[in-house]
């Protein structure tokens, strides 16, 4: 889904966008968006209708982190946590009624100065961001994303397709806490990457539970080589 970049979506629709694990039901297995079986509880599951869903598996704003955990979950003792999830489905022939799922709330866009105040609603509320959709049916998101940089003091090694060269860096923050950057790093900088000791500049959209950047990637190389760590 592409970025917002101030287009007219009068007569569009728009929703917040959930901050939570897409899931895909096909009317018997739950699976990712990759097609990994979910190991969903039966009297969770047995709710939903016979058909295709698409949707977001969310239990709250501010929630990711716990919503993954559970979902992704093969301990049978964590079934009991899947009283919390909700489906919130964005794609469906119908409305989806129930215990465990709902429709998603699209509002009518008639102008660009109420989208702009429903996006700094949702911010303002927790919420990670919103989804607009056309007229024609294109859709957009409209998120907010932060730069950061950090120093860069040592590299892991790739697997897979990157094995033999780097597959990711390791930077140290302002705030002496590590973070693994491997999101946007290209073949070149795997093979060549810069010296240790560089300061390199990311993007990333909030914050993890535990106060890491959240979908960091990497966006460049500053000219300093201190940044007072």
């Amino acid at each position: 889904m592409e970025l917002y970049n101030g287009q007219d979506l009068t007569g569009g629709w728009m929703s917040e966008k959930f901050d939570g694990v897409q899931g895909i039901w096909d009317g018997t297995t739950l699976r990712t968006k990759t097609g990994n079986e979910i190991a969903a509880p039966e009297w969770w599951t047995k709710h939903l209708p016979k058909r295709k869903l698409i949707g977001e598996l969310w239990i709250g704003r501010g929630c990711f982190d716990l919503t993954r955990s559970i979902v992704m979950s093969k301990n049978p003792d964590d079934a009991q946590y899947w009283d919390d999830i909700r489906f919130i489905v964005f794609d469906a022939c119908g409305d989806v009624t129930g215990p465990y799922a709902e429709n998603v709330k699209h509002l009518p866009i008639n102008n660009k100065a109420q989208v702009m105040d429903f996006y700094q609603g949702v911010l303002n509320s927790g919420g990670e961001g919103v989804v607009f959709m056309t007229a024609s049916g294109e859709r957009f998101k409209q998120i907010p994303i932060k730069d950061d940089d950090g120093q860069l003091i040592g590299y892991k090694k790739g697997r897979g397709r990157n094995s033999g060269r780097i597959g990711t860096f390791i930077l140290k923050l302002r705030s002496g806490r590590k973070l693994n950057l491997g999101n946007g790093l290209d073949d070149t900088l795997r093979e060549k990457p810069p010296a240790l000791g560089s300061i390199i500049k990311f993007t990333y959209r909030g914050l993890t539970s535990t106060g890491l950047p959240r979908f960091a990637a990497f966006s460049g190389v500053r000219a300093e080589t201190s940044l007072n760590f």
